[in-house]
């Protein structure tokens, strides 16, 4: 099946303010170091310290993501490391983006989900880590094109992360409708965007927080999916004049990924335990 899958970057390239902005969005009151530990949830959800590539816990992408389409060579794990390569074609006329994306076999509901990344921080590319589904609603139990897209995480630019919860539904006749969204940049002064660091989601009934290093960086409480959600990884180009022009990439660009976790309650409860 191919897919076109949509991570939020429209219109919106890397600030340069070095000040956090919101748009629609809590922000936590709390903004101390938080020692997260290990992981606390109830159950064993995920878990992937990429020795190898497992074809049984990840499916590649088909299709395209933003402007790059993805590619299976550009996808590999060797020796505890997953590595999504951005390439270019640049004899083609426009140039050709091609990059690496996955996306886990099974879903799960609720949950902390955390993954240690490193970016190359390459200008016009995104390394992203996102729970989502695109899931369809069949009308009298009939097939349809209506749907609803479910998406929460992080996208890592090369000066700016971008976190956000987002839901859109399609209509009978195709069209996208009004999406539901809660988002926001941070573009922290002294941030080393090419380093390794520690995304991770807590995700209930109620609300979504996300951590990045321990520490606690904003609350979603208004769009907090309740469907079974993937997790998807993805390193991909915007290079389109929309979204920032052409990036400067002059050979491939790397991001990491360490190892990627989920802890919390079996897929389908519809809240945590007391």
């Amino acid at each position: 099946m191919t897919q076109t899958i949509l991570l939020i970057a429209l219109g919106c390239g890397p600030s340069d303010d070095t000040s956090q902005t919101t748009d629609s969005f809590d922000t936590a009151t709390d903004t101390s170091v938080v020692d997260t530990g290990s992981n606390t949830g109830e159950v064993l959800l995920f878990s992937d310290d990429f020795d190898e590539f497992d074809a049984s816990k990840w499916m590649v992408v088909d299709g395209e993501v933003g402007s790059t389409t993805i590619k299976s060579e550009n996808i590999s794990a060797l020796d505890g490391e997953l590595l999504l390569n951005v390439s270019r074609d640049a004899e083609a006329d426009p140039p050709e983006w091609f990059g690496g994306a996955i996306e886990s076999a099974g879903k799960n509901r609720f949950g902390v989900w955390e993954a240690r990344i490193k970016a190359q921080g390459t200008s016009g590319t995104i390394c992203s880590f996102f729970l989502r589904d695109e899931m369809a609603l069949p009308q009298n139990d009939q097939p349809t094109d209506r749907y609803v897209l479910n998406q929460m995480g992080f996208q890592i630019f090369d000066d700016t992360i971008k976190i956000d919860s987002y839901a859109q539904w399609r209509r009978e006749d195709g069209e996208d409708g009004s999406p539901t969204h809660e988002g926001f940049y941070f573009a922290p002064f002294e941030f080393d965007f090419g380093a390794w660091h520690t995304y991770r989601i807590e995700w209930d009934h109620f609300s979504i927080t996300f951590y990045v290093d321990g520490e606690r960086w904003a609350d979603v409480l208004d769009v907090v999916p309740n469907d079974d959600l993937s997790v998807h990884l993805a390193h991909w180009s915007y290079a389109d004049e929309a979204n920032g022009g052409e990036p400067s990439l002059t050979e491939d660009s790397a991001c990491l990924v360490d190892y990627v976790r989920g802890e919390g309650f079996l897929a389908g409860e519809a809240s945590p335990p007391e």
